[in-house]
């Protein structure tokens, strides 16, 4: 059984493609994941909804919903475009059924995307001839540090060559000082040496300690 993937082979005037003969580097694709979420398998589902000659190349991707279609009808839409208000709720409609909380634009979808990407540490030019964008300085606005690349600044401002497989987790609290069965190489001024702290409360710290093995103390052989 071959791969199924779907290809993007054209596209209308958008905020990064305004026609007159820009081209992209490649085609985007989404391929097929065959699981609960594969994107080809929905989007079969959606056509076989459309009105049959609403599948052509030049259709529009959006139809509005057809409310008054018989029981029973497969047809689900009708053939005009969705208008761009509708387009517009698209995504507060399936915040709210997905019970998600905060604000959510229709933009988010695309910046997270293309911050997705740049995490996974693909090259920043292939993002960028995914998403149109012809500076390489536009993406700075969709780079974020994960929280893999926060570990590791953490582990380098403090020097550590290596992590510990142990992970020693403190709650701090206010007056709370470090338990006493930390190695005794961890002075008090540690990774935050210059830090001017006042007061920390109701914070949860994780220490990576990697532990060196302890050689026995070696005595001098008394002299005859």
């Amino acid at each position: 059984m071959g791969k199924e993937f779907l290809i993007w082979k054209s596209e209308r005037g958008s905020k990064t493609r305004r026609g007159n003969g820009d081209k992209r580097a490649f085609n985007p694709t989404t391929q097929a994941t065959n699981n609960e979420l594969c994107p080809v398998f929905y989007y079969k589902e959606f056509k076989s909804h459309r009105p049959e000659e609403m599948n052509s190349a030049d259709s529009p991707f959006y139809l509005a919903i057809n409310y008054r279609r018989r029981p029973g009808s497969n047809v689900w839409y009708m053939r005009a475009p969705l208008c761009k208000n509708e387009i517009g709720k698209l995504m507060k409609t399936a915040v709210q059924s997905a019970g998600l909380l905060g604000n959510f634009t229709n933009h988010i979808v695309r910046k997270t995307c293309l911050s997705r990407l740049i995490d996974a540490e693909v090259p920043v030019n292939y993002v960028a001839q995914l998403s149109g964008h012809r500076n390489l300085k536009s993406l700075d606005s969709y780079q974020a540090a994960s929280a893999d690349h926060q570990r590791k600044m953490s582990f380098s401002l403090s020097r550590s060559g290596q992590e510990s497989t142990q992970t020693s987790t403190v709650s701090v609290h206010e007056n709370t000082t470090l338990p006493a069965n930390l190695p005794k190489d961890v002075s008090k001024s540690g990774v935050f040496s210059g830090a001017c702290i006042g007061k920390i409360e109701g914070c949860t710290f994780k220490f990576n300690i990697a532990r060196e093995k302890e050689e026995s103390p070696k005595f001098a052989k008394p002299k005859k």
